[in-house]
């Protein structure tokens, strides 16, 4: 977004301090809404499978234990000797789609990025109340870019966040389809600043 703020471009009829308070304000505005809307979708299939995961197991846990405590010496068939079993295994898959696919963890990241985002929406709105009004032009302005470089920058590490999980997921699925991975080495995507 290369708005000068400084020259008045982003609103004519503003003052220098109004157009950098509202370019801050905006931004962080969008944001928020992106990580608020986005975040829903990750809290839904997170919380689903890690209940599908909860459910299974103790299915599989109830399973084993039931039949042999009400009906005792009673040849069970196999199917019943293996539903244990196969809820384990539904367990474990709802809990590799959940790391694979990283909606807990994406869930994580929106929220932590969305309460980072709104703090900072808090110091912007104290500073234009506490300090607006005083302040010398050009320390506002200054104010006001040191909360949008900020802002860029928690939103900076999520994404990194999200690409080095995402390359981690990649390889994990490359080393199955090749027959195994070495899960000490994790590559790391680094932050450009």
């Amino acid at each position: 977004m290369g708005t000068d703020i400084k020259s008045g471009d982003y609103a004519e009829n503003m003052s220098a301090k109004e157009n950098a308070l509202q370019y801050v304000k905006d931004f962080i505005e969008e944001s928020l809404n992106w990580y608020q809307s986005h975040r829903s979708a990750k809290k839904f299939w997170s919380k689903g499978l890690r209940f599908g995961t909860i459910m299974f197991m103790s299915a599989g846990t109830l399973i084993s234990l039931l039949p042999t405590a009400l009906i005792e010496n009673v040849h069970r068939l196999a199917l019943e000797r293996s539903l244990p079993g196969i809820f384990v295994a539904l367990a474990g898959l709802c809990m590799t789609l959940d790391k694979a696919y990283g909606h807990t963890s994406g869930w994580k990241r929106y929220v932590e990025t969305f309460m980072l985002l709104q703090r900072e929406k808090d110091e912007l709105h104290f500073l234009r109340c506490e300090k607006g009004s005083t302040m010398p032009e050009d320390q506002f302005i200054a104010e006001c870019k040191a909360i949008m470089l900020r802002v860029r920058g928690i939103i900076s590490k999520e994404v990194v966040s999200w690409a080095n999980e995402l390359s981690f997921q990649q390889r994990l699925q490359d080393a199955n389809r090749q027959g195994g991975i070495d899960s000490s080495s994790q590559p790391r995507v680094q932050s450009v600043s």
